[in-house]
């Protein structure tokens, strides 16, 4: 599929996998609050085992990954990206880019195929990309190709931002940190506060190729699909 937004061509992106750019005229950004409780939970429950089996450990993020290749199915035209004459490529086959940490500073690898892979593929992949980019091991090649990113600004203790799409992609997410926050539970009259695991996903896009509703609802399904994947889930590692 196809469409055109009227976009100037993309630049080459640089040696981090971004792409040296303004922030765009037509950029907005919504943030919603997730319950990330019964997915902590999980990983608490199985990073013993996790870690045992893979050498690797697991948290909320590759759950995060998951939740937008889930979203994808709704809502395609998120994974777009814009091609050298201002076209909307919509992705058959999504890669997603996503943050680790390097010597030389944050690094952006992409994971291809990312939709036809599991949580537990997803946290090995992060973790993959984590150990090459502390050992600047990160080919160029690895940094090519992202259909959409997700950028967890939480590793650094910020709660929530406007993260800026990166081109020539469309829309992009940020993970906030993940913190311990009184909440109010239950029904009115019947409220408890308790303590829960949050944080904060803002979803930046440009708004040419994406409107306001369908980025909302978007955002709406991720939080949805996060809060219902509870502790007693099977995830097969």
């Amino acid at each position: 599929m196809t469409i055109d937004v009227s976009l100037p061509a993309p630049t080459a992106a640089d040696d981090r996998g971004l792409v040296a750019q303004t922030v765009p005229p037509n950029y907005a950004s919504v943030t919603v609050d997730v319950d990330l409780t019964g997915v902590q939970r999980l990983c608490d429950r199985v990073q013993a085992d996790f870690r045992r089996t893979h050498d690797a450990p697991i948290d909320h993020l590759p759950f995060v990954f998951r939740a937008v290749m889930v979203g994808f199915a709704a809502y395609p035209q998120l994974a777009a990206t814009i091609d050298d004459a201002g076209i909307a490529q919509i992705a058959a086959d999504p890669h997603l880019q996503i943050g680790v940490k390097s010597p030389d500073g944050p690094k952006f690898p992409v994971v291809r195929s990312a939709a036809n892979l599991s949580v537990t593929d997803l946290a090995l992949e992060l973790a993959r990309y984590a150990k090459l980019a502390i050992e600047s091991r990160l080919a160029s090649e690895d940094l090519r190709g992202g259909s959409f990113s997700v950028l967890d600004y939480g590793a650094r203790g910020i709660l929530f931002g406007s993260p800026c799409v990166v081109r020539p992609q469309v829309a992009i997410l940020g993970v906030g940190q993940l913190l311990r926050r009184p909440s109010v539970i239950g029904d009115r009259g019947l409220d408890t506060i308790t303590i829960r695991d949050r944080a904060y996903l803002s979803l930046g896009y440009d708004t040419r190729h994406v409107d306001g509703p369908i980025a909302t609802r978007f955002l709406d399904d991720l939080r949805t699909w996060l809060e219902n994947t509870g502790p007693n889930v099977e995830l097969h590692y």
